[in-house]
């Protein structure tokens, strides 16, 4: 006995290492108690000659679903061949009775424990279990075979027992909530233990097979100290989130993406993101959780869905045909100074002020539309200066290449404006005395709109420059044209004196 309670002792101890101050609860059961071995058949262990059997346990919670649970039980064990169904043990006559008391820990696994706290609220369930474990068991048989001597009777007889053996518990049960803190259950558990002498025979009997036992019975539970459900360190009452284990910066509640925004409050639980947007991220930081954000990586406002509004004519730049000069939505955003319907770039007889930011651009000549005084030049002579003379074109002796200046274009434009025009007079000219010449332009944008948007407008840009060209007599076969958006700048795109140079469209004659 004093082995049990030594056990008993250590399993307490092992109970209050894993323990904090919640999760405890403790009971009684009473049953019985009925073995199994050389006086009862084995496969009448389960109720067969039943005794009083019961004892009390301690359990503590660990997580949702699992349960370690110490318990001291103690029964009244006998069997009797006068109450056995076979005639021949009925003939035979023998009887055994013993007091059994069993330290023991097990660990419980209730798969739908977790079902108890759900939305916060506590619900009365029918849990099942199933454990095992390991214990220690004492025992004291006193066996009388009804006078009968033989060689194995003596040698049980004489046999010294070691009265303290390992057992091994294997078990079910279920238990049902009747509030709280209170449960009813029911407890069925065989015991494994490692002798053939729980009934004081073994040679007489049946040496090869060690006896077994089994305790059962109803069970009175009580749960005690602070209730914590999820094992999170927050007591219940206190716990927002009761079936989740979580911190307790957060009233319990779990935080998978670590923003310091529970999961039940956070948009996107799984992506760090910022409280004032509900847990969501803000990769532009405009204000607007990027899974609102219809420009999620270009700062923007609210009221647009988080695009960018740059001339603020409240019409995002991706809707905006003029996203840098302010309009109507009438016009989709480009100005209509004499309030027609039509936008002022679409009329080609109005003539408009440059937005602000073009008004920085450097003065252009006032030149006519065409320049018909220049010329056809004759076939280029590497030895003539002829065409060193032309304004806008320069004839490179060393690479023997024409170098032209680049037409450059109003913001959000593909109209020619009249300094364009001098230099394409100036191209035709020369290619209209050379008919071997060829011609290659290229259009450009700068960097103020979507890149989509800039690619279709410079490709305006050098189809409006082709046109002029052909217009004028130059065979199509001998233009090549290329558009590159914002692509190629020619310096970088950091104010309106660099936006205006990126506004472009260069000529090469080959």
């Amino acid at each position: 006995m004093r082995k049990i309670t030594l056990l008993f002792l250590f399993l307490l101890t092992t109970l209050a290492v894993l323990s904090a101050q919640n999760g405890w609860s403790g009971g009684l059961q009473l049953g019985y108690a009925t073995m199994g071995g050389d006086l009862i058949e084995d496969d009448k262990i389960i109720i067969n000659q039943p005794h009083l059997g019961g004892g009390i346990f301690l359990r503590r919670q660990v997580g949702q679903l699992f349960g370690l649970r110490a318990n001291l039980m103690m029964g009244k064990f006998a069997a009797d061949d006068a109450k056995s169904e076979l005639p021949v043990f009925r003939e035979r006559g023998w009887s055994t009775r013993t007091f059994l008391g069993e330290g023991s820990l097990v660990l419980e696994f209730a798969p739908f424990d977790g079902r108890r706290y759900r939305d916060g609220v506590f619900h009365r369930i029918l849990s099942p279990y199933v454990y095992g474990g390991i214990g220690m068991t004492y025992f004291n048989p006193d066996a009388d075979f009804n006078g009968q001597t033989n060689a194995d009777i003596l040698a049980d007889q004489s046999t010294t027992i070691d009265n303290t053996q390992l057992s091994y518990p294997l078990g079910l049960g279920v238990r049902y909530d009747l509030n709280q803190r209170m449960q009813l259950g029911l407890d069925w558990g065989l015991r494994i233990i490692r002798t053939d002498y729980l009934d004081g025979v073994s040679q007489a009997g049946n040496p090869d097979r060690n006896d077994a036992y089994i305790f059962a019975g109803l069970q009175l539970v009580t749960r005690f100290g602070i209730f914590d459900a999820d094992q999170d360190g927050v007591a219940d009452a206190d716990d927002a989130c009761p079936d989740q284990p979580g911190s307790a910066a957060l009233g319990g509640c779990p935080d998978r993406d670590g923003d310091g925004v529970a999961d039940r409050d956070d948009r996107c639980p799984d992506m760090p993101g910022v409280a004032a947007l509900a847990g969501c991220p803000d990769t532009d930081g405009d204000g607007v959780a990027d899974i609102d954000d219809k420009c999620p990586t270009v700062p923007g406002l609210a009221a647009l869905g988080g695009c960018p509004d740059s001339d603020l004519d409240g019409i995002a730049d991706a809707e905006d045909r003029c996203p840098y000069s302010k309009g109507p939505r009438s016009t989709f955003g480009c100005p209509d100074e004499n309030n027609n319907g039509i936008a002022d770039r679409d009329e080609p007889d109005f003539t408009a002020a440059r937005d602000d930011e073009d008004r920085s651009e450097p003065e252009q000549p006032d030149v006519p539309e065409r320049i018909v005084e220049v010329a056809a030049i004759t076939r280029v002579d590497l030895n003539s200066s002829l065409v060193v003379e032309l304004p806008n074109i320069r004839f490179d002796r060393g690479t023997n290449n024409f170098i032209v200046d680049n037409i450059h274009f109003a913001t959000d434009t593909s109209a020619l404006a009249r300094d364009a025009t001098l230099i394409l007079d100036q191209v035709i000219a020369v290619a209209k005395g050379n008919e071997s010449l060829r011609l290659m332009l290229s259009g450009h944008a700068d960097s103020r709109y979507t890149e989509p948007y800039n690619l279709a407008l410079s490709e305006r840009r050098v189809n409006a420059a082709q046109r002029y060209l052909t217009e004028a007599g130059i065979d199509p076969a001998r233009i090549e044209t290329s558009a590159y958006g914002e692509q190629r700048p020619a310096v970088p795109n950091t104010g309106p004196q660099n936006w205006y140079l990126n506004r472009r469209v260069e000529i090469q004659i080959r």
